[in-house]
Parts: structure tokens; sequence; C-alpha cells
């Protein structure tokens, strides 16, 4: 990668949270649309579930390194879309920047 591909990365809007590089226009389309997909009832009940059984999990001290790997790989994918609904609903353009504290439910 040369450094004109950097200066083009910087220009589109650089890398997402994800670790894809998309525009602001994107990202704002993104946020919107996982927000717009879990905003009702069945889609509240939808993103709590998969909380349960991935952020909210606990596992004990005789877990595999496989199972591990994978429950992280689900706290990851979950993450992504809190922190991408938490962005639209507070009406900001860039999910990396967006916070989700912990044990705090976005969606009730």
């Amino acid at each position: 990668m040369a450094w004109k591909d950097f200066q083009e990365e910087k220009k589109q809007g650089g890398i997402s949270i994800d670790g894809h590089a998309r525009s602001p226009e994107q990202e704002n389309k993104l946020n919107e649309l996982v927000a717009s997909v879990f905003a009702g009832p069945n889609g509240q009940a939808v993103i709590n579930y998969l909380r349960s059984i991935s952020v909210d999990a606990v596992s004990g001290p005789n877990i595999t390194n496989e199972h591990l790997r994978h429950l992280e790989g689900m706290r990851y994918i979950v993450a992504i879309l809190l922190r991408r609904i938490t962005s639209h609903n507070q009406g900001g353009t860039d999910a990396r920047t967006r916070i989700v504290k912990p044990n705090k439910r976005i969606i009730k």
C-alpha cells in the first residue's frame, strides 16, 4: 500500500468499526439500517437474546480455547450491532467513537 492509498482512504472516511473502509454516508446508512432492523418489539427481543448468549454469557475456567474464541467472535458481532444502534440513536456519523457502557441495555 502506497502513501497515496492512505490519503485516499482518509478522504473516503477511513476504517469502520468492523475493519472495512467506508465513506461517512455509507456508515450512516449502515447505522440506520441496523437500528431500523432492531427498532420494533421483535427486534428488541432478538437483540436481547443475542446479548444473553454472547455479551452477557459467563464462562467457567474449564472453557476450551476453541469455545472461547467462538464466544468472543459472537461478542464482537453483537458489539458492532450495538455500537451501530447507539451511533444512529445519538445522531452520530461515526460508530467508531460511540462507546456502549457495560451492562447498559440500549434496547429495553
